[in-house]
């Protein structure tokens, strides 16, 4: 790509009376000469703090390894006639997952016809979720964490 724009308003007579936005993208012309172009980016958690979850209920750090890299070649084919490219894009992600519902409070279950008594642990999440006091203002409702490792 050589050139892009955008137009979002007051965008002059020659694109119309369409609404909304224009894009409008020049591409280079092939070049006799080979080039390319490569990229590289890691993130991981030795270099994030912790999350305010995992902080909050005294679980060690999730785990991060990010990494997204690439590349992009191209050249003549036929000089002054015909080129080619090619790119490659690969994104590697692999973290912890924290989830945050809301449960039903003892409160919401004491309230209840009594079919649904024998559902409240069910509603509590998998085994290791948390009960975080005070994260929601309903008292029929409470916040529960699950850290899926």
């Amino acid at each position: 790509m050589q050139e892009f724009r955008i137009e979002s308003s007051s965008y002059p007579a020659e694109y119309g009376t369409g609404t909304g936005g224009h894009v409008s993208v020049i591409t280079k012309s092939g070049a006799n000469d080979i080039r390319g172009s490569l990229f590289y980016y890691m993130r991981d958690d030795r270099f994030d703090a912790p999350n305010f979850f995992d902080k909050r209920q005294g679980l060690p750090k999730s785990p991060l390894a990010l990494k997204q890299f690439g590349g992009s070649f191209g050249g003549p084919l036929a000089r002054d006639r015909a080129f080619f490219f090619g790119s490659y894009e690969g994104y590697r992600l692999d973290a912890g997952l924290n989830i945050i519902e809301a449960a039903p409070s003892a409160l919401a279950f004491q309230r209840a016809v009594p079919a649904v008594a024998p559902l409240f642990q069910a509603f509590r999440g998998a085994a290791g979720a948390l009960v975080l006091p005070g994260a929601s203002a309903n008292p029929s409702s409470t916040s529960c964490s699950c850290a899926a490792r």
